[in-house]
């Protein structure tokens, strides 16, 4: 078992004359090759908008492999894409996902006599809709104030990173950004170094980098560091 033996062969014809002595090695395997781990994919693990029809490459190493199967059911059953342990361990194999759903990834290896058990899931979200526009928004401390480093405070949706800008729309450069957590409390800080009226605008990317609306109607902030003019009789 699990060797490989030589064999000799030759022919010869009726009237005895024999042909040259040909080899073949014969490989007796029945040994199942290691499990493959799924490592990851070209993409993030919750990803936005892929390229139609929804493309992800799963990747991967299958160190015993000369071909690795990709199924999405845990018993490994029907696979929805193969490819040569090359693919697995560099570019990845392409496998569909459909919009907006987690699905979950199983990998077996083929080295040319038998197959591997299944291996461990792989978890991967095609996310396609945009958290919502964060609302609410106030600022601390109330303006006028003498205070160059306000914060921002308002409501956005759990796990979210929140932008914070000063134009509308949430156009020109990013002002600053913080987890909607510190958004709800103690507040997104804010540099303004001029005296003057800034209004701030907010938007939500979750992790997948969809972007929310923009706020429409921003919350604004007077910084106010003159003196009053000096009390005259």
């Amino acid at each position: 078992d699990n060797r490989t033996t030589t064999l000799y062969v030759r022919a010869k014809d009726a009237a005895g004359n024999a042909s040259t002595c040909a080899l073949i090695d014969y490989v007796e395997d029945s040994l199942a090759p290691a499990v493959p781990t799924i490592t990851g994919t070209d993409q993030p693990r919750a990803t936005m908008n892929l390229v139609s029809p929804n493309l992800v490459k799963v990747k991967g190493t299958a160190p015993d492999a000369i071909t690795v199967n990709i199924y999405t059911n845990s018993d490994c059953a029907t696979a929805g894409a193969f490819g040569s342990r090359e693919d697995f361990e560099g570019p990845g194999i392409a496998v569909s996902v459909l919009d907006n759903t987690t699905t979950t990834f199983f990998a077996k290896s083929f080295d040319g006599a038998m197959w591997s058990a299944c291996s461990s899931v792989f978890f991967f979200t095609e996310d396609s809709v945009a958290p919502t526009a964060p609302t609410g928004l106030s600022v601390s401390p109330l303006s006028p104030s003498q205070n160059g480093a306000p914060k921002i405070i308002g409501s956005a949706e759990i796990g979210t990173t929140v932008e914070i800008y000063a134009e509308p729309g949430c156009t020109g450069s990013l002002k600053a950004s913080g987890a909607a957590t510190a958004f709800a409390s103690p507040g997104i800080e804010v540099n303004v170094t001029s005296d003057g009226t800034t209004t701030f605008y907010a938007r939500a990317i979750d992790t997948a980098q969809n972007a929310s609306g923009c706020t429409p109607t921003g919350i604004t902030y007077v910084k106010d560091t003159a003196a009053p003019a000096t009390v005259t009789n």
